[in-house]
């Protein structure tokens, strides 16, 4: 502990929060501390203060240090849910009575109780009624001094106490003298929408933002109306009743689309009508409003005002789709026409779905066609005469505007390349083309966002197609490797390939980023795409050791002897065989086990001699390639004149093999297999001492017997 302690306080000193300990922040079921590691931690906070006190620090800040010093642990993934805690500082106000009394029992080392009393100041908690009366109980302990100042009387008329109240006027909000009158308007305009007046039910809305005690509000970005402060002002069966208003204003309104949609103008009737509808299916009555009078909203349902969450907005954009697709097809259509020509990114193309209706399809195609056209020079595609393309003045708002461009573009590639759209697939292999026609002279950047889509939607079989493209290029195969490293897509390559398509992207990264070591710098940093794709790299090891398949091994294995200096490869390896036999291990069944306790001793020999014989041939070099030991087989069947293919099973597992073969040699084959075999690895393997070895175990073999083995 001491040396941790000394290692910690360098750091603390310097002002370089360390990661709270992981083994100081476990929890029981019971969501409690154990008692072993709070003694653990506070073992560990009496190391920190006795190195304080050895460099001659000033206890009072120093004991702060200790206290917050540390940085919030980090949660892990798949880490089962309140196994730990979220503490991030060493000690709280739990720990004040063991300061307390730490600070008695050191009463005669005048530092250390000094140091301890401050640190109970620290940690004494001033709404604590326990704590209030354990400090008022020890005022002969050493840490009374620095406690006493609170039990100390406070002049009323001093300026402590003008402080205190100056604070508190401060604090406390001034009422609104238009609170009355407020209250009153807005209980009318609830008396006039239950008649089904539009306009008081608007109006009603959109002052509920207001908070009636101080006449403040702010605009609202959320759809919960429950929970806007001009609620406060009426009873939960008064609030009940805005559903019923809510689908009558639906009923009879409408988003008055004509004269806002497109003109980067609001309509608050538009806004209400999109919260009304957000009511509705809060309160489950969304199917009372009749079809027919879904086309009066399509308007504010196409650019709601930033009003709704994704979920809610793309239900309603669904369900606007089935019952007005054409309307909002148009509305759509002239919504996002209007944000692509300001440069803004077209939010609501991300929102629909093509699976939802054939014209959600042609709306996407339509959208996908003309960014395309306006993306890529070479780009052509069959287009009604009049439709509509980028404005140029979007190129001259400079980079921003063709950033919204590219995403809205991509995000539509995605969608109609998931449901396998010829437009977008044609898109896709025409971006594609300018790697092989520019090589690395041109602009890569659609390239590498398309070959993301296609590795996102189609998954590893993607790289199959891109393979030619990452040898023919190595700056596409960098952009790439970088591109991936930072989305979702790294995961879905990693999920769907094969073990060696696994090893083979190993490789990939290995060739892009070559370094042996993914190093971070220590403190505070920015992770750059060239760390996450280090890390990506760094991971694949892992990924593959997981699979716990022999084939998983075997990729292993040549990865390990491909990159000997890698440690991180060894350990996967063996992690990997310790997987793979768990996951392929059979338990004997009964009649196994009886034979063995019927047989023990004949049963014992032959286990026996097999296993030193699995021992020696793993030693010969090449004996971990699959290919090597069936060449082994292959010259024992030439060797002993077999008609056909020896019975000896065929395993990727190095050591299965082996061990069939062994069975054979002392089973079936007989002296001739392991003549044989002896012969074909002289043959095929000139290993001088292997050899010799092996020369010596079947000599042995020839001579044992029973009695010899039994003693």
């Amino acid at each position: 502990m001491p040396d941790i302690a000394r290692i910690l306080t360098a750091r603390i000193l310097r002002h370089e929060r360390a990661q709270f300990p992981h083994v100081l922040n476990p929890l029981t079921p019971d969501g409690l501390e154990p008692v072993p590691v709070r003694d653990l931690r506070r073992k560990l906070a009496a190391a920190l203060l006795s190195q304080g006190i050895a460099a001659g620090e000033t206890m009072r800040y120093f004991g702060w240090l200790v206290v917050r010093e540390w940085q919030s642990p980090r949660v892990w993934f798949g880490e089962p849910e309140g196994s730990h805690g979220n503490r991030h500082k060493l000690l709280d106000s739990g720990d004040f009575a063991w300061a307390l009394q730490t600070a008695a029992d050191c009463a005669e080392q005048a530092e250390q109780a000094d140091a301890y009393a401050q640190l109970a100041e620290i940690l004494f908690d001033q709404g604590s009624q326990e704590h209030f009366e354990l400090a008022y109980e020890s005022q002969d302990n050493p840490a009374w001094p620095y406690l006493r100042w609170f039990y100390e009387p406070i002049d009323i008329h001093g300026d402590f106490a003008d402080n205190w109240r100056s604070n508190h006027r401060a604090s406390s909000p001034r009422p609104w003298p238009e609170s009355v009158k407020f209250i009153a308007r807005q209980r009318e305009r609830l008396q006039r929408a239950r008649q089904h007046d539009t306009d008081s039910f608007w109006a009603l809305l959109w002052d509920l933002q207001v908070d009636p005690t101080t006449g403040t509000g702010q605009l609202r970005f959320d759809d919960k109306v429950s929970d806007w402060p001009g609620c406060s002002v009426f009873t939960v069966e008064e609030l009940a009743d805005l559903s019923c208003c809510a689908l009558q204003f639906l009923r009879l309104e409408n988003d008055h689309a004509d004269e806002w949609l497109g003109l980067q103008k609001q309509d608050k009737r538009a806004w209400a009508g999109v919260l009304s509808l957000s009511l509705l299916d809060e309160v489950g009555r969304l199917d009372e409003l009749e079809p027919d009078r879904w086309s009066a909203w399509v308007g504010a349902i196409a650019d709601p005002w930033y009003v709704l969450s994704s979920t809610t907005w793309a239900l309603l954009l669904q369900r606007a789709a089935i019952n007005a697709p054409q309307g909002l097809a148009r509305a759509i259509g002239t919504a996002a026409r209007a944000q692509l020509d300001r440069g803004v990114q077209a939010l609501v193309l991300e929102r629909i779905k093509a699976t939802w209706s054939s014209v959600v399809t042609e709306i996407e195609e339509e959208f996908l066609a003309a960014l395309s056209a306006a993306l890529l020079p070479d780009f052509r595609s069959a287009r009604p005469a009049g439709t509509w393309s980028v404005a140029a003045e979007v190129f001259e708002k400079g980079e921003e505007g063709r950033s919204a461009l590219v995403r809205t573009w991509s995000g539509l590639l995605a969608a109609l390349l998931a449901v396998e759209n010829t437009l977008a697939r044609s898109v896709a292999e025409s971006v594609l083309m300018a790697v092989e026609g520019d090589g690395e002279a041109g602009d890569l950047e659609l390239p590498v966002l398309a070959a993301c889509v296609l590795v996102e939607v189609d998954g590893f079989e993607a790289w199959t197609g891109l393979g030619e493209l990452i040898d023919a290029s190595a700056r596409f195969s960098r952009d790439l490797a970088l591109k991936c490293a930072g989305r979702p897509e790294r995961g879905h390559v990693d999920v769907h390939a094969d073990e060696e398509g696994l090893s083979a992207l190993y490789r990939w990264l290995n060739t892009v980023f070559p370094q042996d070591w993914s190093s971070r710098p220590l403190g505070v940093h920015t992770v750059t795409l060239e760390m996450q794709a280090l890390d990506w790299r760094e991971a694949l090891p892992g990924t593959l050791s997981r699979r716990g398949t022999p084939e998983a091994v075997d990729q292993l294995k040549v990865l390990a002897a491909e990159f000997p200096a890698r440690l991180n490869l060894r350990a996967a390896l063996v992690s990997a065989r310790a997987n793979c036999l768990a996951a392929t291990w059979t338990p004997a069944d009964l009649d196994e086990v009886v034979a063995l306790l019927a047989g023990v001793f004949a049963s014992s020999e032959s286990t026996f001699v097999e296993a030193r014989l699995v021992n020696v041939l793993e030693a010969f070099q090449d004996m971990d390639s699959h290919d090597f030991r069936r060449g082994i087989v292959r010259d024992m069947q030439r060797l002993m004149s077999a008609g056909g293919l020896l019975p000896i099973a065929d395993h990727n597992m190095a050591r299965d093999h082996l061990r069939a073969i062994a069975e054979y040699a002392y089973g079936a084959g007989g002296p001739e297999a392991r003549r044989a075999l002896l012969a074909a690895l002289e043959e095929a393997r000139p290993d001088e001492k292997a050899v010799e070895h092996l020369r010596d175990l079947l000599a042995v073999r020839e001579g044992w017997s029973v009695e010899e083995l039994t003693g």
